[in-house]
């Protein structure tokens, strides 16, 4: 949650940008096939342009983590997870956010990732450099290495943790198949399926 008690999504930086181009790549792909008149290479090649653009969506634009006031969730490529704070029992933020919740782990697949070693050396550097700017030859107060966006998740689970909603006995994590996501990835290989076949 935001400072103002609104919902926060978090994903990882490129993934919308890495989305977008690979369905850019898809519209040209099907423009210059019609442009060209190249219907059976479009015939011949579609299904797998329409399965490289759900994939796109499915892996790239689709999962984050959203994080509410009383629960977090996770939505992953082929399952959306749902957890309330009051049953997590471990939250970790590394290379991907892992939560224990009910005897069960739940990773997420569209979490931030940490920042990159470029710009982790970039703030390195600045806090390697001597700065005097005081009149008493002090070093001033490096900038936070901090990453807000990962770092509010484990913040929202404290705050949570501080102040227990009144439904949190009720409340269980739940876990529901991206059943439209699914099916329509299951179209697109049935068609590879059928025109290699043919």
């Amino acid at each position: 949650m935001g400072a103002n008690g609104q919902r926060k999504v978090l994903r990882a930086q490129s993934s919308r940008s890495s989305a977008s181009f690979v369905w850019v790549a898809c519209c040209a792909f099907v423009g210059v096939s019609i442009v060209s008149g190249g219907d059976s290479r479009l015939l011949r090649f579609g299904h797998w342009v329409g399965l490289a653009a759900w994939a796109a969506f499915a892996v790239l634009w689709r999962p984050c983590i959203i994080v509410d006031a009383d629960d977090l969730t996770m939505i992953n490529v082929l399952k959306t997870h749902r957890i309330p704070f009051a049953r997590i029992t471990d939250l970790k933020v590394g290379m991907t956010v892992s939560v224990e919740a009910g005897g069960r782990r739940y990773s997420s697949w569209g979490a931030p990732m940490p920042r990159s070693a470029y710009s982790a050396g970039l703030d390195l550097g600045e806090r390697s450099q001597i700065q005097v700017m005081t009149p008493t030859n002090e070093r001033l107060r490096a900038t936070s290495a901090a990453d807000p966006a990962r770092d509010s998740i484990r913040r929202a689970w404290e705050d949570a943790k501080r102040s227990p909603s009144t439904h949190d006995d009720e409340s269980l994590t739940s876990s529901t198949w991206n059943a439209a996501s699914l099916v329509v990835g299951a179209v697109c290989l049935l068609l590879i399926g059928v025109t290699t076949v043919l």
